[in-house]
């Protein structure tokens, strides 16, 4: 459990003040960062040059001065500044959601329904039934090559966000277990308890609080070196998973995931919004690293894309 805010508290206020559809974050937006921050570490050892032109881009985005460099007020150096950027640019997608930015917002695009009924994973129908993230991401790895840099560096950002997008597993599910023949929105109908005593909270948000709970430059920086480190998640044990870029086959591997782990082959059961079902006391224990390792597994995944693309 994270030490610098009780999962359950975030949880709870996450729920309060955001919607139900199926178009919630997936992974906060800390969450996004730590795969931004993982990225850019794989670019700088691996593809300078890459970094050199993504972060050049970056500069030409029309949000550039607001978002993506809008949080450098930490006093930092160069370098970090330009990790800054990787980490706004892949929480940008979320930051547009509301406000004067909210024009650039396609709620639509941030996931695609693999649909789990009866114990059986079935593909998903066209975008307009399913959502268009897999659409999305091929649009715009199109469009980083076409149009002006403006139109460019937007195209970038989406990139961002989407692959993390696609490596939480509730962005690639719908289970139409009871109480939700017709889908639980990728857990945002499906709600549960982390412990006895604790309000109700969706399956959807526990698992995009998992990674880590706070925004600070040097907590996620940290949290990203951290993750990188780990004997499962190094570039070396990670490399046959980053070898094939498939956005099609990251969303099945993300349903398949999401039916094995975070609905434990059908074993885990919803509650109701009034009185969500109490976890198996083990779920947060085994849910947090799988949370974890595909939040850095899209950090790989997406430097990869950058560095085949520029």
């Amino acid at each position: 459990m994270k030490s610098s805010r009780p999962l359950a508290c975030v949880l709870l206020l996450i729920l309060v003040a955001l919607p139900w559809g199926h178009d919630a974050l997936a992974w906060s937006r800390e969450g996004h960062m730590v795969t931004g921050a993982v990225a850019y570490a794989r670019l700088q050892a691996e593809d300078p040059e890459a970094l050199a032109t993504v972060l050049e881009l970056l500069r030409e985005h029309p949000h550039f001065d607001d978002l993506l460099r809008a949080r450098e007020q930490w006093g930092l150096d160069a370098e970090d500044r330009d990790l800054a950027i990787f980490m706004n640019a892949a929480r940008w997608a979320d930051d547009v959601r509301s406000g004067r930015f909210e024009s650039y917002s396609e709620s639509r695009w941030h996931y695609v329904n693999y649909h789990y009924r009866d114990g059986e994973l079935t593909p998903p129908g066209t975008p307009d039934d399913d959502g268009f993230l897999l659409w999305a991401l091929q649009q715009n790895q199109r469009r980083l090559h076409g149009g002006s840099a403006h139109d460019r560096a937007v195209a970038l950002t989406w990139m961002f966000h989407l692959i993390g997008d696609a490596h939480q597993p509730l962005h690639a599910v719908a289970n139409h277990a009871p109480p939700h023949p017709d889908g639980d929105r990728g857990g945002n109908l499906f709600f549960v308890r982390v412990r006895g005593g604790e309000e109700t909270i969706n399956l959807h948000w526990l698992w995009d609080d998992l990674v880590i709970g706070t925004d600070r430059f040097t907590d996620v920086r940290n949290k990203a070196i951290e993750l990188r480190r780990r004997p499962t998640l190094t570039p070396a044990a990670l490399a046959g998973e980053t070898a094939h870029l498939d956005f099609d086959a990251w969303a099945a591997e993300g349903a398949r995931l999401a039916v094995e782990h975070v609905y434990r082959g059908g074993e885990l059961r919803s509650g109701t919004r009034e009185q969500g079902v109490i976890l198996p006391d083990d779920y947060i224990r085994t849910a947090q690293p799988l949370a974890e390792a595909r939040a850095v597994l899209a950090g790989y995944r997406l430097a990869r894309v950058l560095s085949d693309s520029f």
